[in-house]
């Protein structure tokens, strides 16, 4: 395609002509340029450092307003930052074309190491090996110079029901009679409120009891028909932390005569 010169607009033929390398890139004939073939000669052996620009374009070169929003521009284009962006991908590449070295270095970490968490610790069951020996009771009869103190009873076993759901200022009283009265008892069973020490009873919706019975009332006890409808019951469980072995006693004889005092002299 034929090009005109941007001056003269005629059709510019031959080799005769030079290029704006300014803002406008237009081809002007060298007579209209008034560039010398020396000068242009120069010009095509120092490409890369010296530059000719029409008349126009040197004016708004001089121009130090339009340079700086030129600059501005070209450090706002997108394209900028895309050849940002290639620069460095090709740096990188040429590093990781590089041979690798005989000895291989440690990798950096990026990240600082973390230390793996303790394992938990294993919950230990009663020690079989440090259990205590099981207590054995004594034999010894009236008339042989017996030196006694007094011993409790044995533990009663009991049978506990769980009884729940039961408004907070019913009292302990209430429970016994009630107890008494579905089982048919002659006495007044063993009552435990299950409320925590110095707890507000009245910011609860409702509180729990456990009552002690003989084991012969436990089907009876567990029975729905025995109990007012809404009340919740079941076994009593004991949860605690360490169930301790009770060590089994064999009762001693009897005696009728009264325990002798103990010589303290």
């Amino acid at each position: 395609m034929d090009k005109n010169c941007a001056k003269c607009n005629q059709t510019i033929t031959g080799l005769d002509f030079v290029t704006c390398r300014g803002y406008c890139h237009c081809t002007f004939h060298m007579q209209c340029s008034g560039v010398s073939r020396a000068l242009m000669n120069y010009f095509t052996s120092h490409r890369k450092n010296v530059y000719w620009m029409c008349d126009k374009c040197g004016d708004l070169f001089e121009n130090s307003h339009l340079r700086s929003i030129t600059k501005v521009a070209d450090e706002n284009s997108p394209f900028a930052s895309l050849t940002e962006a290639i620069s460095n991908l090709q740096k990188e590449i040429k590093q990781l074309s590089k041979p690798a070295p005989p000895t291989l270095s440690p990798a950096v970490r990026l990240w600082p190491q973390i230390e793996s968490a303790r394992a938990p610790k294993r919950l230990r069951g009663p020690d079989l090996t440090h259990m205590a020996t099981e207590c054995r009771s004594g034999s010894k009869q009236v008339g042989q110079n017996v030196v006694s103190v007094p011993i409790t009873a044995k533990p009663e076993n009991k049978f506990w029901l769980y009884l729940s759901r039961i408004r907070p200022d019913v009292t302990n009283e209430q429970i016994s009679e009630m107890v008494k009265a579905n089982l048919e008892l002659d006495e007044a069973p063993n009552v435990v409120k299950l409320v925590a020490k110095d707890a507000d009873v009245s910011r609860m919706n409702f509180i729990s009891f456990k009552v002690g019975l003989d084991p012969v009332l436990k089907t009876r006890a567990l029975d729905p028909s025995t109990w007012p409808e809404g009340l919740m019951f079941r076994e009593f469980e004991e949860y605690s932390a360490q169930k301790f072995r009770k060590p089994s006693v064999v009762n001693l004889t009897p005696t009728s005569a009264k325990t002798p005092e103990m010589s303290m002299q």
